[in-house]
């Protein structure tokens, strides 16, 4: 059985690599899902963290319906610079330019502490639209596990505990949690 380490606080390089050699064997659904479980929920700032899997410092995405008002409030934010600076072919090429510039882009847009505000509530909305996309999931496997009960499937054990082993049942992509006491020769 391969072993693989990785450091407390891995690199971008060294999470990918860690990846591209789990890749393609038995190990990879375990290690990907583990990786994936690691990673920080994004959350909407004005902060400029940039994006780590990127490696990106300067970063806004633009992907998702659920952000939707993120996107519009950079949008937001972006026509009026683009506004402001003739789509930008007049950027300021002066300190003196730049500065009058903020200042005129602080007073059109929302103030650091509003964007702030947006983004916790951007954030709980999101979570929220996650958790209900859970719940229905949840619901709907179990409504098709029910129609199987007593039947035995493949799987992938994803995880481990003190209290039993998670599996993911390969044929439905249904996770589950296989306490201690229920496994042979325990």
């Amino acid at each position: 059985m391969a072993r693989f380490t990785v450091p407390r606080h891995p690199t971008r390089e060294e999470l990918q690599g860690l990846l591209n050699a789990t890749r393609g064997t038995a190990a990879a659904r375990a290690v990907h899902m583990a990786v994936l479980r690691t990673l920080t929920k994004a959350e909407y700032s004005p902060a400029l963290v940039g994006h780590f899997a990127l490696a990106s410092t300067a970063y806004a995405h633009f992907t998702s319906p659920i952000r939707r008002y993120p996107d519009l409030t950079l949008h937001r934010a972006m026509a009026e610079y683009l506004k402001r600076t003739n789509n930008g072919q007049d950027r300021p090429k002066s300190e003196k330019q730049r500065h009058e510039l903020g200042r005129a882009l602080r007073e059109a847009l929302p103030t650091t502490e509003e964007l702030v505000q947006i983004g916790r509530r951007c954030t709980q909305t999101e979570e929220n639209a996650e958790e209900a996309e859970r719940a229905l999931r949840q619901f709907l496997v179990l409504q098709l596990m029910a129609e199987h009960v007593g039947e035995a499937f493949d799987g992938v054990v994803t995880g481990v505990s003190p209290r039993g082993v998670y599996v993911q049942l390969s044929k439905f992509l249904a996770d589950g949690m296989v306490k201690a006491e229920d496994l042979p020769g325990t």
